[in-house]
């Protein structure tokens, strides 16, 4: 599972520093930059996670990963930089959400999970 490198290498390239640095979105990003980044996710037979109800954006790792996506694809994917550089300055709260996109993380994952289209995942 080479690209497992990916995840932990976006790791380090966070940097995680002190401050209000939420694991879901840390972990999220990681593997969203596996999915994006990564060259051999279909050999190692990993994917992210299909949308199933019952799961949030706190669950980490592909639920929030393939969240993420979904934002991207709607937002650009200068949302998730701007999500990077402020977990990055531990300056991360709620209102980031507000700020950005005018709705809280709660709204946009509620019209995330009420999407029948969620995103495709395939490998770039």
């Amino acid at each position: 599972d080479i690209d497992l490198t990916v995840h932990e290498g976006f790791h380090v390239v966070q940097a995680d520093r002190a401050g209000n640095t939420p694991g879901w979105a840390v972990e999220g990003l990681a593997d969203y930059a596996r999915w994006a980044y990564g060259t051999h996710n279909d050999d190692a037979c990993w994917t992210l996670q299909r949308f199933e109800p019952g799961q949030n954006y706190t669950d980490a790792y592909g639920v929030t990963a393939r969240f993420f996506l979904w934002l991207a694809q709607r937002s650009g994917t200068a949302l998730l930089r701007d999500l990077d550089a402020t977990l990055r300055g531990g300056l991360y709260d709620e209102s980031f959400w507000l700020t950005r996109t005018g709705v809280s993380v709660d709204a946009l994952w509620a019209a995330y999970a009420d999407d029948p289209m969620h995103p495709a995942v395939s490998y770039p």
